[in-house]
């Protein structure tokens, strides 16, 4: 079985809590998805949305899929921003060092644990993101 036979959907509760539906099932802990989907430990980009969901922190990060593509919009943002003036209530992402963009790829997992990339919602800039791939304990969000 591979993961694209099993559409997840993920969405938020009225409570904003994190919801995955599978074959009209809903499961409200990454635990109880993983044990009705199994394939997911074998999908390292499925495995990292899913993991980034039901993350205490997940729901203020949005995974990047598609690093080549968000590099050069991150870049092309950089420098446009870069014109604009500083305004202390409102950073701007030129007014932070520009980030190590290279290192930023696609999901992967070694051994237990599981490693990616996400940006954070609102300015975008991008974020190392670790931890167990079993969902055992929490991710770790480092800026890059």
């Amino acid at each position: 079985m591979t993961i694209n036979t099993l559409p997840i959907r993920f969405q938020t509760g009225a409570d904003g809590a994190p919801i995955a539906t599978l074959e009209g099932q809903d499961f409200i802990t990454f635990k109880d998805l993983a044990t009705a989907a199994p394939a997911l430990a074998e999908h390292p980009l499925a495995l990292a949305r899913a993991l980034n969901h039901f993350d205490p922190k997940g729901g203020d990060y949005s995974l990047i899929r598609d690093p080549e593509s968000f590099q050069q919009r991150y870049l092309a943002r950089y420098e446009q921003a870069d014109s604009v003036p500083f305004d202390p209530n409102n950073p701007g992402i030129s007014d932070f060092p520009l980030p190590d963009l290279s290192q930023i790829a696609l999901p992967e997992i070694t051994g237990a644990d599981i490693v990616f990339y996400a940006t954070i919602n609102g300015l975008g800039t991008p974020y190392r993101v670790s931890g167990p791939a079993d969902g055992s304990a929490a991710l770790v969000y480092q800026p890059l």
